[in-house]
């Protein structure tokens, strides 16, 4: 889908359930999950309670609603994340 990650603060939907926007929160640290999934986000308009964050990849991404936080250091700091999680999906 993107050849960048998605920066934080990315508001999207998934294919699984188009009604409910997805806040990305944070990304997932593959060497501590046994399910490897590149993204970690929230119900958009309810942000985090408890554990109702949801892990996804991009292929399960529906639409792209709004672009997050974007300056030259997360750039770099996300440039440098896809090339690790590249590594993996190979």
């Amino acid at each position: 889908m993107n050849k960048r990650l998605l920066p934080i603060g990315t508001v999207v939907t998934l294919k699984k359930n188009q009604f409910q926007k997805i806040c990305l929160i944070g990304y997932v640290d593959p060497k501590q999950s046994e399910t490897y999934k590149k993204y970690i986000g929230c119900p958009a308009m309810q942000g985090l309670k408890n554990d109702n964050y949801i892990s996804f990849q991009e292929n399960d991404i529906d639409n792209i609603y709004f672009m997050g936080y974007q300056t030259e250091e997360v750039l770099l700091f996300t440039e440098t994340l896809k090339i690790a999680f590249d590594k993996l999906d190979n």
